[in-house]
């Protein structure tokens, strides 16, 4: 059909381009085979272009058709990221959702872990806080609020003759009460005697052999409780019980003993007496330069000693 168009208007061309030239006869035969040659050829060109058109037609077409897949296909795309986002999005705010749970349900648990630790210290606090501790020399407790007296009694320990005698000394209650066995016959013994000052001038006694007292103290503002040779001061933090003087048994004497602090203004047993009954004795100690490094040490000193609380 595009084909017939094109002639047509070729031959509507020729005639109106016959009636232009009045002087071309027609009936010339060369000219007209000439001309018929040349609308010939023209018609074979505009074939070429029209069949050239037609499949530039066609190859836009099939741009047009393909770039219609194209923009399906993604629309296709776009439509399942959408899902995609909107699944992620759900997933998100369900997480939210979640730790927002968590979030409330470890505000929920440190609440109640704190109220455990405040149960507990109020227990401690309540039943369980305080140090228990000997006052040597004395037989009353350090006058303040948070302590009080347990007991008081005498210094107890072994004979210091006695090779195999106990280390220890003991703070004997002044109100024993005795056991079952109190009169059963014993085939080997060990034995407990009381303590006496061997000095007048450091303990302050009016005679030698003075018994020695004790008492046994609480404090329940402190957990902890140490006694500290060499020193008459407590170090920062911590609190001072009493102090006192360094004491311990006399060096030839075969019964081991341990260093006590007897307080600074010690006390004698009321009645004790002044004669020699034998038991632990109760030596100043004297510092000795060598392997104790002086200074800070000096030689020949007598130690004092503090016990500290904290």
């Amino acid at each position: 059909m595009a084909g017939q168009t094109v002639i047509a208007g070729i031959v509507c061309l020729f005639v109106l381009t016959l009636a232009d030239e009045k002087r071309i006869l027609l009936n010339d035969p060369a000219y007209v085979s000439q001309q018929l040659t040349h609308l010939q050829s023209e018609l074979q060109e505009l074939r070429v272009k029209a069949g050239n058109q037609e499949q530039t037609v066609s190859s836009l077409q099939q741009n047009v058709t393909n770039q219609q897949q194209n923009i399906g296909s993604q629309q296709q795309t776009v439509s399942t990221l959408q899902q995609t986002v909107s699944t992620l999005q759900q997933t998100v705010n369900n997480q939210q959702q979640n730790i927002s749970s968590q979030q409330q349900t470890i505000s929920t648990l440190q609440q109640t872990v704190s109220n455990q630790h405040s149960v507990l210290t109020n227990i401690a606090q309540e039943s369980g806080k305080g140090v228990v501790y000997t006052r040597w020399g004395r037989k009353s407790c350090p006058k303040d609020s948070d302590t009080q007296l347990v007991y008081y009694g005498y210094v107890g320990g072994s004979n210091y003759h006695d090779q195999g005698g106990a280390a220890n000394a003991l703070c004997m209650p002044s109100d024993p009460i005795w056991g079952p066995h109190k009169n059963t016959p014993l085939h080997g013994k060990a034995y407990l005697f009381g303590a006496e000052y061997q000095d007048t001038t450091i303990f302050g006694m009016p005679n030698y052999d003075e018994d020695v007292p004790c008492a046994v103290c609480r404090n329940t503002a402190y957990s902890i409780i140490t006694m500290i040779p060499g020193r008459t001061i407590c170090y920062p933090g911590w609190t001072e019980a009493y102090r006192g003087i360094l004491t311990a048994g006399y060096p030839p004497d075969p019964s081991a003993t341990q260093y006590q602090c007897t307080d600074e203004h010690p006390e004698a047993t009321a009645g004790g007496g002044s004669r020699n009954d034998i038991g632990i004795s109760v030596f100043a100690v004297w510092s000795k330069c060598g392997s104790l490094p002086c200074p800070p040490y000096e030689d020949n000193k007598v130690l004092s000693c503090v016990v500290c609380m904290i």
